[in-house]
């Protein structure tokens, strides 16, 4: 969905008849970029993985991965790591109730407070769930630039250019969930996510910072959770 896959190529690792590795990754210009992100890699298999490559490709200088987890500490080659992502990951209950059940006391009193507060003061207040070809574009639009404007005004630059937008509404449209919040008709709140496997992948949340008092950014995630 993101990247161009003119000329991709796919690295698979069988162990007694049965796939371990797959790899998608692109050779050009002496660079091998692999596609996989979210995945966790050992040190034995990055070994064999770049000792492959570098034979195949007797061209290539360099190797990239992004957002991967391992936990390599020696190659026969060069080699720089460095933190690309800070996730927290969550195992799902099996309803609501359950997941709330887990949270710490002080969290679950904040959302029962900061929930009250803001229907009692918004009685528009509302969210829906979206999914695939339900989603529209404008989700998507409304969400990222709520994102974009929080994170401007904390002097940082926004990683969601035009062209990673136009890949997140043509990812929503094949395995996305958005959850929208609404009060008084507008689009305020809203979290966009997709399905990965049986996961769940949050990569946007984002909220109008004339709600902060209402804890919404929090009150998004957990509605999404």
């Amino acid at each position: 969905v993101f990247k161009p896959v003119e000329d991709a190529s796919t690295y698979v690792v069988r162990q007694g008849g049965q796939v371990i590795t797959v790899i998608l990754l692109r050779y050009k210009d002496g660079e091998i970029d692999v596609f996989n992100e979210m995945i966790r890699i050992d040190e034995t298999e990055m070994h064999r993985f770049s000792c492959y490559m570098f034979s195949k490709f007797d061209r290539a200088y360099v190797i990239s991965f992004k957002a991967i987890h391992t936990n390599l500490k020696k190659l026969p080659f060069p080699f720089q790591q460095h933190n690309a992502k800070d996730d927290f990951v969550i195992a799902l209950s099996r309803t609501p109730s359950d997941y709330t059940a887990r949270l710490g006391k002080a969290t679950r009193t904040n959302i029962k407070r900061y929930m009250k507060r803001l229907v009692q003061n918004f009685p528009s207040f509302s969210h829906h769930f979206y999914e695939n070809e339900d989603i529209e574009e404008h989700h998507i639009r409304a969400i990222t630039n709520l994102s974009k404007a929080r994170i401007s005004a904390m002097k940082k630059k926004f990683g969601v250019d035009e062209k990673e937008t136009q890949g997140l509404i043509r990812l929503a449209k094949i395995c996305g969930m958005v959850n929208v919040v609404r009060i008084n008709g507008r689009l305020c709140a809203g979290t966009i996510s997709y399905r990965v496997g049986s996961g769940y992948v949050a990569v946007v949340n984002a909220h109008d910072s004339k709600y902060d008092e209402y804890w919404l950014g929090t009150l998004c995630y957990y509605l999404s959770i």
